[in-house]
């Protein structure tokens, strides 16, 4: 419900983060079809934007030391989640369903040749990386 906002806000700063370096990427957790055609067009994620499945949960084990980090019951219960809910653009909403997975925990990684730049883990369903956060860490990346 939440990873396409989250994404398209991000990709809407692709031009600033590939004018620093770095190149976007997106891995999802699973394969439906629809969902993957839906995901990869504007506004989520453009069709020039790679996406990769990560089949053997690679990044997310990686996000959690070795284990797949899964939400529980209780975050939908979360006054934090509504609000952001309430948040999200008309479309993005109109759009929001419950197909798949959702239980398991995202994140993001700033990745460079010298290593990890920044990572962030996905606490709560709909809480993403701060954005200034990751330009910043591209820059660092980047030597900038």
């Amino acid at each position: 419900m939440f990873c396409r906002s989250e994404a398209a806000k991000l990709h809407e700063r692709k031009a600033e983060i590939n004018d620093l370096g770095c190149d976007l990427v997106c891995l999802l957790k699973e394969n439906i079809a629809d969902e993957v055609e839906a995901f990869h067009r504007e506004p989520y994620w453009s069709p020039s934007t790679p996406l990769y499945l990560d089949e053997d949960m690679t990044f997310f084990r990686a996000l959690g030391g070795g284990k797949v980090r899964k939400g529980g019951l209780s975050s939908f219960f979360k006054p934090g989640l509504w609000k952001r809910y309430g948040k999200m653009d008309k479309a993005t909403k109109e759009d929001a369903n419950l197909k798949g997975e959702g239980t398991i925990l995202g994140g993001t990684y700033v990745v460079s040749k010298e290593g990890v730049q920044y990572q962030f883990k996905e606490k709560d369903f709909g809480v993403a990386a701060p954005l200034d956060e990751i330009i910043d860490a591209c820059k660092r990346a980047a030597g900038k």
